[in-house]
């Protein structure tokens, strides 16, 4: 779609994961015909997907260093696991824009 961000394909290029344009912290996530809510909280370095029927089907909480990450997600929910995936990249991606967005504003203020 015109509107997604992310895409996650399969073996044979059909689409698993479409991510659909939100704000920052907060998007839609397709999966099938299943649509996930998506929350990003980057002080907290964690991110959780929720559907409206299931409540939370995956969450990924990592430490302030970023060096490591616990990722839980429902079994039983057939596109829990690339969701976990795709919450780790996206947590990942936000901290690391948000750490080379101040970095840049460091070097700019330097003489």
């Amino acid at each position: 779609g015109a509107g997604s961000r992310y895409r996650m394909l399969d073996g044979d290029g059909r689409v698993i994961l479409e991510e659909t344009a939100g704000s920052g912290d907060a998007s839609e996530v397709r999966c099938g015909d299943r649509v996930y809510e998506v929350r990003l909280a980057l002080l907290r370095n964690a991110a959780v997907a929720r559907s409206s029927r299931d409540g939370e089907v995956a969450r990924v909480a990592g430490g302030l260093t970023n060096r490591s990450y616990d990722a839980f997600f429902d079994a039983g929910e057939e596109g829990a696991l690339p969701l976990a995936v795709l919450l780790l990249y996206r947590i990942i991606a936000q901290r690391r824009r948000a750490f080379l967005m101040d970095a840049g504003r460091g070097e700019a203020s330097s003489p």
